[in-house]
């Protein structure tokens, strides 16, 4: 069999996750979102496996990239599941529920990524979009001003303060 029909059965090597992993980021780099996601899948499920949030992380950033919001936001839950203070997990959950316009959602998560230190730019700038869609021109403000001091020069910054969120 060829490695493409093994890995559509169950993996290249269904018993390593890490080459699932890998595997799984290389197809999503070849635009075969899809096909990666299996993989990704298989590594996650493994119980031995040491960093399952990795595959997860890949599986939700890769569907992000085909714009499959909902297979996305269930990985980054299940990242959750087990380390609810994730920033990465807590970060895509907030992109991707402002994405399908699920403003309050994102807040939500938004606000329990704001808690960690230190706050990216990026971060910084989904808030104030969040709270733009929201209409809350105070906490949009706070947002603001937190990049206009911390990331002054930022690309980011300068479209926050323009309101230009898409």
């Amino acid at each position: 069999r060829t490695r493409d029909e093994r890995a559509r059965r169950g993996g290249l090597a269904s018993g390593d996750p890490e080459i699932n992993t890998n595997y799984g980021w290389f197809l999503c780099r070849v635009s075969r979102e899809a096909e990666s996601v299996v993989q990704f899948e298989l590594a996650a499920a493994d119980p031995l496996y040491k960093t399952p949030e990795l595959a997860l992380q890949y599986a939700a950033q890769c569907a992000t990239r085909v714009g499959k919001m909902a297979v996305a936001e269930k990985a980054y839950r299940r990242i959750l599941e087990n380390d609810r203070g994730s920033m990465v997990a807590h970060f895509g959950l907030a992109e991707t529920t402002y994405r399908v316009g699920r403003y309050t959602d994102a807040r939500a998560h938004i606000r329990a990524l704001m808690s960690t230190q230190p706050v990216a730019v990026n971060a910084l700038y989904l808030g104030a979009c969040i709270e733009n869609r929201l209409g809350d021109r105070a906490a949009e403000s706070s947002y603001v001003s937190q990049l206009k001091n911390r990331f002054p020069g930022a690309t980011e910054t300068a479209r926050a303060q323009n309101g230009d969120c898409d």
